[in-house]
């Protein structure tokens, strides 16, 4: 991060990757989230922060990433059609904070200015309280501040007959942010081995 500093002749968005690394390996379930959905799921988190600090109006107007999830299905209902249940991992908004992120009361590392003062070396510079992430308040211990958290839903969907790897859209299934518009999740569907049959290549 030194190196990189903009006060220090390096470049800005590479001094802003290296911090967004830094968060995200430093905050456990960021990098839980990290590991189960990648970037698609940290861009939605930062999306959902800008846009709480900015009074929400971004977030409304921003999609949110679609979930993606391959399924196997019996091959008679690739076959056929039919009803198929399974278990979908998606983000909801946490059950503590209803998604607001934090508590009552303010942030005991920076007081509740929302900003430290880091050394580099004889420069002092002003950064992001990374324990509140320059909200000045407290973090909700439940999501860590986030505002949501991961779920695995029971869904049933209706899947057309078709080819095995043929895609399905079920809207407003997938992850559900807080002042957002719900996403949509896409199945990859593929056939479960049978012990008799295959299907035919189209």
């Amino acid at each position: 991060a030194r190196e990189c500093h903009p006060d220090k002749g390096g470049d800005a968005e590479q001094f802003r990757l290296v911090t967004r690394a830094h968060t995200m390996l430093s905050d456990e379930r960021k990098r839980a989230l990290y590991d189960e959905h990648g970037d698609a799921a940290l861009d939605e988190i930062e999306a959902l922060t800008d846009g709480s600090r900015a009074g929400g109006s971004q977030a409304m107007e921003e999609p949110v990433q679609p979930v993606g999830v391959r399924i196997q299905v019996p091959l008679e209902v690739l076959h056929a059609g039919g009803k198929h249940t399974f278990l979908l991992p998606r983000l909801r908004p946490c059950s503590a904070c209803s998604g607001v992120q934090s508590v009552s009361g303010v942030c005991s590392a920076c007081r509740g200015r929302g900003q430290q003062t880091v050394d580099f070396g004889p420069l002092h510079v002003q950064v992001t309280c990374e324990q509140c992430r320059g909200t000045g308040r407290r973090l909700c211990r439940t999501c860590g501040g986030h505002g949501v958290q991961q779920e695995e839903a029971e869904v049933s969907a209706e899947i057309p007959p078709g080819p095995s790897g043929q895609r399905v859209t079920l809207r407003g299934e997938g992850h559900r942010l807080p002042g957002r518009q719900e996403g949509d999740a896409v199945l990859v569907v593929t056939a479960e081995p049978h012990e008799r049959f295959a299907l035919a290549d189209a």
